[in-house]
């Protein structure tokens, strides 16, 4: 496979539309990806589906990050029992998108990350108030797209999974 064919893709424009049309951060970034990773749109958004919010509203991982993580273990993930090496090469992966995101944002929790509960009345008044969804949620879904193309344009695809070579 030749990595390149990210290069030119807009990610962030689809992640983004589709956050603003009502799907959540995990379902966006998955599901922006899809065609990318073989994968269809209906799997991809029922998948995601539970971890917007940092997994089902519970403002933990940003869902941007845990939609990150499954586009990486899409591409890159351990497929049989003794790849380890396409096990480790996904923890890093992973560990590397979740450390630059922190970098760029200061925290990778959802509830720090927007400022406020989304499980309140008045943590939702305040996200619609202030209009969180659009001024943060939106920068952080381009930045994980940003880095998610990064990675796909430079790592290559590689271990057991021969489906790779489809991309």
């Amino acid at each position: 496979m030749n990595n390149n064919t990210a290069k030119g893709k807009d990610f962030s424009g689809k992640a983004i539309q589709m956050f603003r049309e009502g799907f959540n951060c995990a379902q966006s970034i998955l599901t922006s990806f899809a065609p990318f990773i073989k994968l269809n749109e209906h799997d991809a958004l029922r998948t995601s589906s539970a971890f917007g919010g940092g997994m089902g509203r519970q403002q933990e991982i940003c869902g941007v990050l845990t939609g990150a993580y499954m586009v990486i273990g899409c591409l890159y993930g351990k497929t049989t029992a003794d790849d380890d090496e396409a096990n480790e090469r996904t923890i890093e992966l992973v560990k590397d998108i979740t450390g630059r995101f922190a970098a760029l944002h200061g925290n990778t929790h959802c509830r720090m990350l927007i400022g406020a509960d989304l499980n309140t009345p008045e943590g939702r008044e305040h996200i619609e108030m202030n209009d969180l969804f659009s001024k943060r949620c939106e920068l952080y879904i381009e930045t994980v797209c940003h880095l998610l193309k990064e990675i796909t344009v430079s790592v290559p695809f590689k271990g057991n999974s021969k489906d790779n070579d489809k991309r």
